[in-house]
């Protein structure tokens, strides 16, 4: 459990689905859990206007919640999102993450084997939520966010 961190989304740009979903709040409850969500998709417009502002990857804090939950993004080349959301502003770290879960992304998506039998590529939604060893790479890159 990562202390500041509570939700990470892999959203696909082109169709706007959710490849991959972490929790790492420390609370049990499940309208929190919720709450998070709403917030990741609520702030995926945002996400939308900024990244044809700059030619970075890392977008820094896009949008906040409360005065105390910051909303960061990261868009890879490929058009794939990353969103985090955090109760810290530690901007290193931040970066760190994401460029660290785009490699293993990256990583995952060069595997002959990752789109299955599929040729529409629409294996790729199931695959990335279902990869235990992904999800163990993402939890294991969360450590640097403190």
């Amino acid at each position: 459990m990562v202390a500041g961190v509570a939700a990470f989304c892999v959203v696909d740009g082109r169709t706007g689905r959710a490849l991959y979903e972490a929790d790492f709040g420390s609370t049990r409850r499940d309208d929190a859990r919720h709450l998070r969500q709403f917030v990741i998709a609520s702030s995926l417009d945002r996400l939308n206007e900024r990244k044809w502002e700059t030619h970075a990857t890392y977008l820094k804090i896009i949008d906040t919640f409360d005065s105390d939950c910051f909303i960061h993004a990261y868009v890879t080349q490929g058009n794939i999102h990353f969103v985090l959301l955090t109760t810290k502003r530690e901007e290193q770290n931040v970066k760190q993450f994401f460029e660290s879960v785009h490699e293993a992304t990256t990583k995952v998506r060069m595997c002959p084997f990752f789109y299955g039998d599929s040729d529409d590529h629409l294996g790729e939604i199931d695959w990335l939520a279902t990869n235990a060893s992904f999800d163990a790479k993402v939890r294991r890159c969360s450590r640097v966010l403190g």
